[in-house]
């Protein structure tokens, strides 16, 4: 330490001072990161998956605490007649080892599939990294946007909308069936919330839920919405929407995720009848995406599908019926598990 020295001195050592530690001296940066942008949405269902793994990873204690209690009281147990007989009492014992031992057994393999936090990462991470033509198309479609005016950004006619539901509220769903619909802060598209579509096993297809939308219409109108089908296997594959009368009778349309094939269908007191051909068609599971189902006029209908982007994948040729012509509920049929959300009915 220097003393006694004036300002001056004490500038001059201390530029001397910082010359000599950057000649001596090295400095390593090791600041490389890996930037992860997804949604709130795929966080929280990777955090639901994450969750019910752990549970499985611990769920072979149960049944071994069973089974090893069942093998020490078995050799030293002496079995008395009660209410059965000794030799009933001894079958039923040796009747829950095997059941115990074939929970353990399946517990063990549901096991194996438990995350670890590292693949809990790699799960949020982009599963499929983004070609240079995807990039390119992303850009394109941002200029073109950034460059339209805001009057010629598409304005949605409130006169034509007839009905509209965010599921902001739940209020006037029912159940259909043995079906079972909820207010769900799982996943949304728009909002918080949104409708889940889930069932009790063997309960898919016609079970579900409705609403009353609070009048009569005819066709001539466009059903549209947002649907979001979980990448993990469920059960019943397809997801099954309709405008139904009060007796359910009425169009909808399914997309089945498992053959990649959709299709338009007659509803007769909630039980389906496809119209027309089987259209091939790839629609995304692990993120949203739009139906709008046209219910023309003359009794032509026809399916358009687009992306969370508002790109179109896919619009189906027109299929024709003249059975039904008043409607006064939206329906949700199908598969589960699925999520419906931002439902509008607009007249065309």
């Amino acid at each position: 330490m220097i003393e006694s020295t004036s300002p001056e001195e004490q500038a001059v050592f201390v530029a001397y001072a910082g010359q000599l530690i950057q000649k001596t001296s090295r400095v390593h940066f090791n600041l490389g990161q890996e930037i992860v942008i997804t949604t709130e949405d795929k966080i929280r269902l990777c955090l639901t998956r994450h969750l019910s793994r752990i549970e499985k990873a611990n769920a072979w204690v149960t049944p071994l605490g069973v089974l090893l209690t069942i093998l020490v009281v078995f050799p030293t147990t002496s079995f008395q007649p009660f209410i059965f007989s000794a030799d009933v009492w001894q079958a039923i014992f040796i009747i829950s080892a095997l059941l115990s031992f074939v929970w353990l057994v399946g517990t063990f393999r549901q096991s194996k599939g438990a995350t670890s936090v590292r693949s809990l990462f790699k799960s949020i991470w982009y599963s499929q990294p983004p070609t240079v033509e995807s990039v390119v198309a992303d850009i394109k479609r941002t200029a073109i946007a950034r460059e339209k005016p805001e009057t010629e950004q598409p304005v949605l006619d409130k006169s034509s909308l007839l009905f509209h539901d965010t599921f902001t509220t739940f209020e006037g769903w029912e159940q259909y069936g043995s079906g079972q619909v909820s207010h769900s802060s799982d996943l949304s598209h728009t909002g918080r919330f949104s409708l889940k579509k889930s069932s009790q096993i063997g309960k898919g297809d016609p079970n579900g839920g409705f609403k009353e939308i609070g009048r009569s219409i005819g066709l001539g109108i466009a059903f549209s919405g947002w649907i979001y089908r979980p990448d993990q296997k469920t059960r019943g594959n397809a997801d099954r929407l309709a405008m139904e009368d009060c007796n359910f009778n009425g169009y909808g349309f399914a997309v089945g995720h498992f053959n990649d094939e959709v299709w338009i269908e007659r509803r007769q007191q909630g039980k389906p009848q496809r119209l027309g051909e089987l259209f091939t068609c790839s629609l995304p599971r692990g993120e949203w995406y739009q139906f709008e189902f046209l219910m023309k006029a003359q009794g032509e209908f026809q399916l358009r599908f687009y992306d969370h982007s508002g790109s179109e994948i896919y619009t189906s040729p027109t299929v024709s019926d003249s059975k039904y012509n008043s409607f006064d509920r939206i329906v949700v049929h199908g598969g589960f598990t699925y999520y419906v959300d931002d439902l509008k009915i607009q007249a065309i």
